[in-house]
């Protein structure tokens, strides 16, 4: 990645970058990312903090994010989650699509 696609006008940037590797890194106020990560939950914002300490607390990402939505003013829906180590998350977006569908529909069990 280049260092041009991001305006340097963004100096309180916060961003994750997901690799199809499963690596992840952090963009924090900088053009240059930081990582690759280790762990299996990230958080940004304003309740990063909060949201960290109670997946710590508790273990169940979700709940901490409801968590940190409560603590902090500057924090709420919509919550946007990734997974990235599961056995459909690199797969081609076509294929995703179709895994969704059959999801959603109840259409069967994907694999």
């Amino acid at each position: 990645m280049s260092k041009e696609a991001f305006d340097p006008s963004f100096s309180d940037l916060q961003a994750l970058l997901a690799k199809r590797d499963n690596s992840v890194y952090l963009f924090a106020g900088s053009r240059s990312p930081s990582g690759p990560l280790v762990g299996d939950f990230f958080a940004i914002g304003s309740g990063a903090e909060y949201a960290l300490g109670a997946y710590k607390a508790c273990g169940d990402p979700f709940r901490a994010v409801e968590a940190d939505i409560e603590c902090d003013p500057f924090c709420g829906p919509p919550i946007v989650s990734m997974q990235l180590r599961t056995p459909d998350a690199n797969q081609p977006p076509t294929i995703r699509r179709a895994i969704r569908l059959l999801r959603n529909f109840g259409g069967g069990t994907a694999t």
